[in-house]
């Protein structure tokens, strides 16, 4: 199922850059095997390895909670 960028940061209650409002994505992935169309989540310590990769978007996690 693809959906836009705008559409997944209103389902989360985040927020996505004007620019990037309209990127679609239709999978999740991973940074090593990203490719376009993936959403890959980063957490702190690999968020500039996600920007890198070759993701559509990636949602950052910064300071994860334990649980």
């Amino acid at each position: 199922m693809e959906k836009q960028l705008s559409e997944i940061a209103a389902l989360v209650n985040g927020t996505v850059s004007q620019s990037d409002a309209s990127v679609s994505v239709s999978n999740l992935g991973n940074i090593s095997t990203a490719s376009e169309g993936d959403l890959i989540f980063a957490v702190d310590g690999y968020i500039e390895a996600a920007a890198q990769s070759k993701a559509s978007a990636v949602f950052p996690r910064r300071h994860p909670t334990k649980y």
